[in-house]
């Protein structure tokens, strides 16, 4: 099932058990928008949204907070906090690769990852991501589903949410949290009755012909 489609069934169904299905939404979604004015664009990777977004939380983040929120799965597959960053610089190690997260100052900008890996591991490496904006006394989470990072990446954020007075609160810190990915992930012709692409057929059918030529030989013999 589909990563995304899991935690909005979930959702929802937490939301009717508890009787509150008109509960102010964390998530991030089209048909039922946060409702703080979080979303996905808030956060980009490469040139690309997040996939999702949750908030905003009354809290300053922390491994042990995000895994407790079960964000995007975190009881099966929790997060580790890579880097913090407020707006100097923040360096973590994960999966063989060492890592520096850098930000820049405001209410919105751009952030840097940059990394080496260390052999026997090579780049690009496959991984899910959650950056993290604390400004004030809160804080959202953005998620980058199974991402490939290939050593000098980034994006950008911006804060859209508002603190307890009502005005929208500089960057207090950027956290990265993360998490193995699949590697490489499945883009064409996925699932348990896929179909070989062209050249895998070309290559089965030469193994095929060999096959038929080794045993006619071995008939003659």
């Amino acid at each position: 099932m589909n990563k995304l489609l899991k935690y909005s069934i979930v959702t929802a169904a937490l939301m009717i058990f508890a009787g509150n299905v008109s509960a102010a939404p964390m998530y991030c979604s089209v048909s039922n928008p946060n409702s703080d004015g979080m979303d996905t664009n808030n956060v980009t990777y490469n040139g690309t949204d997040s996939d999702d977004c949750y908030g905003v939380v009354q809290a300053n983040d922390s491994e042990t907070l995000i895994n407790s929120l079960d964000l995007w799965d975190a009881v099966t597959t929790p997060w580790s906090l890579l880097a913090k960053d407020d707006t100097n610089s923040g360096n973590g190690s994960f999966g063989g690769v060492n890592f520096n997260l850098s930000t820049t100052a405001g209410t919105s900008g751009n952030w840097t990852l940059t990394g080496t890996a260390i052999a026997p591991v090579t780049l690009p490496v496959y991984l899910d991501f959650m950056v993290v904006l604390k400004g004030s006394q809160r804080f959202g989470a953005w998620f980058l589903d199974n991402v490939a990072f290939d050593g000098n990446d980034g994006g950008t954020w911006a804060i859209n949410f508002v603190n307890n007075g009502g005005n929208v609160p500089n960057l207090s810190h950027m956290s990265l949290y993360t998490r193995a990915g699949d590697t490489p992930p499945c883009t064409v012709n996925c699932g348990p009755n896929q179909i070989p692409e062209p050249t895998s057929l070309l290559l089965m059918g030469a193994g095929l012909i060999s096959f038929g030529f080794a045993r006619r030989r071995r008939s003659a013999a």
